[in-house]
Formats: C-alpha cells, sequence, structure tokens
C-alpha cells in the first residue's frame, strides 16, 4: 500500500509544480503586440486634422493629405477618427476618407523635398496668411534646401490673381 501511495505522489508532484509555474509565471510573461496598421488616402481634398471634431476651420487644418500615400494608424479616437501619423506629424482622420490596408507599404509618407529658389529668400509661416509679424517662423534664405513638403493648405492669396494654396 505505501508504494501505491508514493507512486501517486511521484505522479501528483510534478503536476503540481508545473502548475504552480504556470499560475505565478503567468504575471511576468507580457504579451504584447506592436503591430503597425496603415490606411491609404484614397481621395482628394482630405485632411490631416488637428483635432477630431472634423472642423473645416483653418486653424483645425494641419494641411490635405497628398492623394495615394497613406497614414500610419496608431489609436482609434471614436466612431468618426482615427490618430494618424504621417510623417512624423501626428494629427486625426475621418475613417470615411481613408481605406485601411494589410501590410506595410514601401513608401507611405512622400520623399519630396524643396529648395529656395527666390533670390531675395522667403518667409516661413506658421499658417495660410500674410498676417504682418503675427505668424512669421523664420527666414528662408537663397538656394536653402530640404525643406520637407508633406501637403498643401488653402489660405490666404498671397499674390493677387494667383493660388490660394500653400505648401505645408
Amino acid at each position: 500500500m505505501q508504494k501505491s501511495v508514493w507512486k501517486k505522489l511521484l505522479l501528483f508532484v510534478p503536476i503540481l509544480v508545473i502548475f504552480l509555474q504556470i499560475l505565478f509565471l503567468q504575471n511576468s510573461v507580457v504579451f504584447a503586440e506592436t503591430k503597425t496598421y496603415y490606411a491609404r488616402i484614397v481621395n482628394t481634398n482630405i485632411n490631416l486634422y488637428r483635432s477630431p471634431t472634423g472642423s473645416e476651420e483653418t486653424n483645425n487644418i494641419f494641411f490635405t493629405l497628398p492623394q495615394s500615400y497613406f497614414v500610419e494608424i496608431s489609436h482609434c479616437e471614436d466612431e468618426n477618427f482615427f490618430t494618424a501619423r504621417f510623417g512624423d506629424i501626428t494629427g486625426f482622420v475621418k475613417k470615411s476618407d481613408v481605406q485601411c490596408v494589410a501590410g506595410t507599404p514601401t513608401t507611405p509618407f512622400p520623399t519630396a523635398s524643396f529648395r529656395v529658389f527666390i533670390p531675395e529668400g522667403v518667409e516661413m509661416r506658421s499658417s495660410p496668411t500674410q498676417t504682418e509679424g503675427l505668424n512669421l517662423v523664420c527666414e528662408l534664405n537663397y538656394l536653402e534646401t530640404n525643406l520637407k513638403y508633406y501637403g498643401t493648405i488653402n489660405g490666404e492669396e498671397a499674390i493677387p490673381h494667383k493660388s490660394s494654396l500653400w505648401y505645408y
């Protein structure tokens, strides 16, 4: 009878040890999957917003996203908006304005850059208006290079009878 008890005990102890290891190690194991999701900008005039209100006011729009590129989706803000990154700028896009895709795009964001060819230089502004001294960020000198392109935004007509399109 004693041999039978020892056999049962020898069988039970390893099972108990495994069970206790699983129980106590479960809290120290982290199952975190960091997956990146992208969405295609399928139409023109799709905006990257500063806040998830969808307000079309200029002060709530970073810029209009270039069609055929992508935004990186990081969070589902609510039933209408995603938190999205475009290049190194984070904002919000309307869910109805983008199409989620599988996989990672080869070139999700534009890689274009600009050079200033105006001999007297050009003023960089924080908003698409020419408010005297109020929104001037800096002067860009002649032949300034590597100005990163993100998108466009409509604003004040800077040159009379020309476009009201500004580059962000």
